[in-house]
């Protein structure tokens, strides 16, 4: 237990450049885990917001200190012993490094993740349980409702920006309303080159064999229902497509490009004359039992709201996800033989 006198003493030896460094490595780790929390009565007035390290009988101790919650208690965090490991090569969409102690398994390489370099071309590792999205920019257009900003497949207006961080979402944590299930995220080292230019090895790797767990080569599936308006239609062959005309699904990025990539694209349905502006191109729909597809025939498309859930991503604008229901909200649109 550390007492008042004892935290006093460190505080007066301290030298400023451990609080310097501190600061960093804190900005770098905002959340610790596995922590000891210890409550200082009485110390807030001269330690409130005060970074520090602690030497305390011959073992450095990394720590801060911070005001609770609700303002009153301020509380020491030691380290924890067990931290994330070593860090790779590999720079994900939301600006940090991925840990060894991070990584599934390695692919075309015989070394340890830690162990990578920028020479360990094609190396790839694999990150089972997270994955990394935005939230939708909620600007959408489309040429049922907004036919004068179409010139065919031609946006006439400038294409919409969505500036939102990515951010990781492990299994378990919620987006726009769906709880992430299942993930997979890859990174695959393409060379010095392409890590110079993007600065990131992240990417959506492609083979079904190196991945036997994910067969569908989905990179994320949600729990979880939505509620879209947008293009509903079935091909002569019976395949059921949506395209939406809301901004409303959570975004994953672009693949390696995606830093240079806008999220926003001009997407239609099938071949037909029927076109969005948002960042969801296309959803492949199976149909749930007892799911009512709205009316509408092989061939046909029309503006509708739709139920949808078990929501899968296999990159962004490829979704696939089960149609519980749909409500057609216009005549037929375009029908093709």
């Amino acid at each position: 237990m550390i007492n008042k006198e004892k935290l006093s003493d460190a505080m007066d030896g301290i030298d400023e450049k451990y609080i310097a460094q501190l600061t960093e490595r804190l900005a770098h780790n905002k959340k610790r885990q596995n922590t000891t929390v210890f409550k200082l009565a009485g110390a807030a007035a001269c330690i409130a917001c005060v970074s520090f390290v602690l030497l305390w009988a011959g073992t450095a101790l990394h720590s801060v200190i911070s005001t609770s919650d609700d303002g009153h208690g301020v509380y020491y965090y030691e380290s924890s012993d067990h931290d994330k490991g070593e860090p790779t090569i590999f720079i994900a969409p939301d600006g940090m490094p991925i840990y060894d102690s991070e990584v599934t398994r390695v692919l075309y390489s015989d070394k340890e993740a830690a162990e990578l370099t920028a020479d360990d071309e094609n190396a790839i590792i694999q990150c089972d349980g997270f994955q990394y999205f935005k939230e939708p920019g909620g600007e959408a257009y489309d040429s049922y409702h907004d036919p004068e900003l179409f010139d065919g497949g031609d946006f006439k207006e400038k294409m919409p920006e969505n500036n939102a961080p990515y951010r990781r979402l492990n299994v378990g944590d919620s987006i726009c309303g769906l709880t992430l299930k299942k993930a997979l995220t890859v990174f695959e080292n393409h060379g010095r080159e392409q890590f110079e230019q993007l600065g990131t090895y992240y990417t959506l790797y492609m083979a079904d064999k190196d991945f036997p767990d994910y067969p569908n080569r989905n990179f994320a599936e949600f729990e979880g229902s939505i509620t879209l308006e947008g293009f509903l239609g079935i091909d002569p062959d019976g395949y059921i497509s949506f395209t939406p005309t809301e901004n409303k699904l959570p975004v994953m990025p672009n693949g390696p490009y995606y830093k240079t990539q806008s999220t926003y694209t001009v997407a239609n349905l099938f071949d037909t004359e029927l076109y969005s502006v948002g960042e969801t191109s296309e959803i492949s729909l199976t149909l749930s039992n007892g799911a009512n597809i709205g009316g509408i025939k092989a061939g046909d498309a029309a503006y509708a709201q739709v139920v949808i859930s078990d929501i899968a991503y296999y990159m962004q604008g490829e979704i696939t996800a089960k149609l519980d229901n749909a409500k057609v909200l216009s005549d037929v649109l375009w029908h093709t033989e």
